[in-house]
């Protein structure tokens, strides 16, 4: 590949990894992007006007700089950004969603900068927005003062914009934790209390939040496209002992079937379902929503009845999409972590640590199409398009 000469100051250029089976043919036809994405540790702007390759590097300023760098035409080649044609629909709303939020690993969290420059209409905390040892109220206070007063930029994100959280079993308790246990009946009710005081739910400009008094679980419309937030761990109950057990109790399963037919009947474009839980991706008994197995053969037979249903989920510390029987699900986990896969491990100053992460999903929602891209630190885009029926 030939590039031009990098000038002293920018750093060199690292070639991005494919996008996959669904990353779009390069062709003549003349296309722009709005994708945005983490490198070297800093935030950028895909861009491309050519019919060519465009890529980027990052020079060490803040702010991100383009710079073309030309590969020879095959038919091998994939593009290594989103595409979307300048015929594409108004984009009419923005949401980014993330999880895993752990302050004492990474205290600046330079991604709710990247977050706030992408200037999202709704944010979607999918749980683990703190983490706590044990049940112990006093000391989860503490990790949300922290998370909520010393990260500015996310303090002014719940301060400007619409957000909606939801938690898992970090921001409960101790790992795995279950507000139906005997211990999570007697603590369930203060954890629960001091995430309406540091993340209470926030209408945003656009959409209209739609509550469940004293309640976690609630509803948002927004751009023409319905959203559903599940409380996965107050009502929760263990499987080790009954296979029966409850993942959202009577009340809340019985509010979730009138969310999803009116899904199916208001006229909307796509239909989100939100939850701290992925759907099988945690192998841990009671961790993953398909592991309630009565509850799950009914909620997939109810969700693929809705219009393009989404399934967005965290905790796996990872980005991911799945496509599952009748919808499909993308995993945004990891907005201040540390990389799980032993394989990203590296040595400094004699001992061996672990990378940071800082990974978030966008959502952009136009008149005729959404598109959902999974960016992360470690220089990956991944992406899905869908187009309104």
């Amino acid at each position: 590949m030939g590039m031009t000469k990098t000038s002293a100051h920018r750093r060199p250029f690292t070639p991005l990894p494919t996008l996959g089976r669904d990353a779009a043919k390069v062709s003549n036809e003349p296309v722009v992007t709005d994708a945005a994405f983490w490198l070297n540790g800093r935030y950028c702007i895909a861009s491309d006007a050519h019919p060519r390759w465009e890529e980027l590097v990052m020079d060490d300023e803040k702010s991100p700089t383009e710079r073309r760098v030309w590969a020879k035409k095959t038919d091998a080649l994939e593009t290594r950004s989103v595409r979307q044609t300048t015929q594409s629909g108004e984009l009419l709303a923005k949401v980014v969603f993330t999880s895993c939020v752990r302050y004492s690993y990474d205290r600046e969290q330079p991604i709710w900068d990247t977050i706030k420059a992408f200037d999202p209409d709704l944010l979607l905390l999918l749980g683990d927005n703190v983490y706590t040892k044990g049940w112990n109220a006093s000391r989860l206070e503490q990790r949300y003062i922290q998370q909520c007063t010393k990260v500015p930029t996310f303090q002014w994100l719940l301060t400007n914009k619409g957000h909606v959280a939801t938690w898992d079993d970090h921001d409960l308790g101790p790992n795995n934790a279950k507000g139906g246990s005997k211990k999570g009946l007697k603590n369930r009710d203060a954890a629960r209390n001091l995430l309406f005081q540091y993340l209470g739910n926030k209408q945003g400009a656009k959409g209209s939040l739609l509550p469940v008094e004293g309640e976690i679980y609630c509803s948002y419309e927004l751009a023409g496209c319905y959203f559903i937030v599940l409380d996965g761990r107050y009502y929760s109950e263990s499987l080790k002992k009954n296979p029966n057990a409850a993942l959202l109790g009577q009340a809340q399963e019985e509010w979730l079937w009138k969310q999803l037919h009116i899904a199916q009947t208001g006229g909307y474009h796509a239909t989100f379902v939100c939850c701290g839980s992925t759907i099988e991706a945690n192998g841990e008994l009671g961790e993953s929503v398909s592991h309630y197995q009565w509850f799950y053969e009914e909620f997939r037979r109810e969700f693929e009845k809705c219009p393009i249903p989404i399934f967005l989920s965290g905790d796996i510390h990872e980005n991911k999409f799945f496509q599952h029987d009748g919808f499909i699900e993308a995993i945004s986990s990891g907005a201040a972590q540390l990389e799980d896969n032993p394989g990203y491990k590296f040595w400094k100053l004699g001992k061996r640590r672990k990378r940071k992460i800082a990974n978030f999903g966008e959502i952009y929602l136009h008149d005729d199409h959404l598109r959902i891209n999974l960016i992360s630190s470690r220089y990956e885009l991944q992406t899905r398009f869908y187009t309104y029926a």
